[in-house]
C-alpha cells in the first residue's frame, strides 16, 4: 500500500468522527477503499460498515474493488437513497409504506403531479408550482409544506397535500420521499434506531460535500456519530468530500454542511497532493480557491509528478 503521509493517516483513523477534505486528483477513491480495508484487517466485521456515494456508478466500483482486494462487502454499499430504501424495506411494519412499496422515477412523479393537479382543478401552471414545493423541501423537513401567503403558495400547498395523499394510495414513494421517510423511520422509531445504530458501526460518506440538510440529518441518525470517539474504538463516521467541488446545490445540496462536520471531527485530514495536473493549473486553482468563501483555512493543493 503506497500511501503518501496524509493518505496513510485517514486510512488508519479508524475511531472517532474522521472528515477528509480531498482536493482533485488527491487520489481520494484510493483512500476510501483503502480505508475499508485497513478497517476489515483490524477486525471490525463487514456488517459493521456501511458506506454511500452519490452515484450508482460509483459505489459499484467501490464495491467490486473492496471484494476484489479482500473478498469481502460491507453491509451495505450504495447510493444515499438505496441505503434509506434498504432501511425501509428492512423494518417494513415501521412505517406506512410496507414491505412492497414501488419506487417512483422522474417520469413517474411528473406523471403523478399532473394527474393531482388535475384532479383538484389546480389552475396555476405546474413548473411555477412545483419550483416552488421544491424550495419548501429544500429545508430537508419531511412535513414542511409552502407557506399560503400568496396564490402560488396556496395552490402550491393544495398540490404537495393531492400528491402525497395520491403516493400513499399507491404505496408509492419518490426518491426524495425515500430519504424523508428513512429520517422519520429512525427518528420516530426508537427500537429500529437502537437497531440501526448498534450495526453501523463505521459509516464512510464519499462526496459529502453534496449532502442535503435531509441526507444528513438521516446518515446523522443511523450512526450515532455523537459515541465515536478516539481511543474508545468501535464506532467511526468518515466523510469525505471538498466544498470546492459542490455541484449539486440546485437540489438543496448544501456544502456547510460538511463544514459544520468539520468543526465537530476529532481528526480532519487535508489531502493536499494533486497527482493529475501540472503545475501551473494547481497554481491557478489555488489563487481561484483563496476568493471562495467556502474555502477552509489552510485549504490549498500541490502538485506532484508521479
Amino acid at each position: 500500500m503506497d500511501l503518501n503521509e496524509r493518505q496513510r493517516a485517514a486510512v488508519e483513523t479508524i475511531d472517532g468522527r474522521l472528515v477528509v477534505t480531498a482536493g482533485p486528483g488527491s487520489g481520494k477513491t484510493r483512500v476510501v477503499v483503502e480505508r475499508i480495508l485497513h478497517l476489515f484487517r483490524n477486525g471490525v466485521h463487514p456488517n459493521d460498515v456501511v458506506a454511500t456515494t452519490f452515484t450508482t456508478r460509483a459505489a459499484d466500483e467501490l464495491s467490486e474493488r473492496l471484494e476484489r482486494a479482500s473478498g469481502k462487502r460491507p453491509r451495505y454499499v450504495g447510493t444515499i437513497h438505496g441505503f434509506a430504501r434498504y432501511l425501509l424495506r428492512r423494518f417494513p411494519d415501521s412505517h406506512p409504506l410496507g414491505a412492497d412499496f414501488t419506487i417512483l422515477d422522474t417520469a413517474d412523479v411528473a406523471d403523478l403531479y399532473a394527474a393531482a393537479r388535475a384532479e383538484n382543478r389546480i389552475r396555476l401552471p405546474l413548473g411555477k408550482l412545483r419550483a416552488k414545493i421544491d424550495e419548501t423541501l429544500a429545508t430537508g423537513d419531511p412535513y414542511a409544506l409552502p407557506a399560503e401567503d400568496s396564490p402560488v403558495g396556496i395552490e402550491a400547498r393544495a398540490l404537495l397535500l393531492a400528491y402525497r395523499k395520491a403516493k400513499d394510495r399507491l404505496r408509492a414513494e419518490d426518491f426524495d420521499g425515500l430519504i424523508h421517510r428513512a429520517r422519520v423511520l429512525l427518528a420516530e422509531n426508537a427500537d429500529v434506531a437502537a437497531t440501526v445504530t448498534a450495526e453501523v458501526c463505521h459509516l464512510m460518506v464519499d462526496e459529502a460535500q453534496d449532502l442535503d440538510p435531509a441526507q444528513d440529518a438521516c446518515l446523522e441518525l443511523a450512526s450515532r456519530p455523537d459515541l465515536a470517539f478516539p481511543g474508545v474504538g468501535g464506532r467511526s463516521t468518515c466523510y469525505v468530500g471538498d466544498v470546492l467541488q459542490s455541484i449539486y446545490g440546485w437540489r438543496a445540496g448544501d456544502p456547510t454542511l460538511f463544514l459544520a462536520r468539520m468543526a465537530k471531527a476529532t481528526t480532519v485530514v487535508h489531502l493536499d497532493a494533486n497527482y493529475r495536473s501540472v503545475p501551473d493549473i494547481v497554481e491557478l486553482s489555488n489563487r481561484i480557491a483563496a476568493a471562495d468563501v467556502l474555502r477552509p483555512e489552510g485549504y490549498t493543493l500541490r502538485a506532484v509528478r508521479l
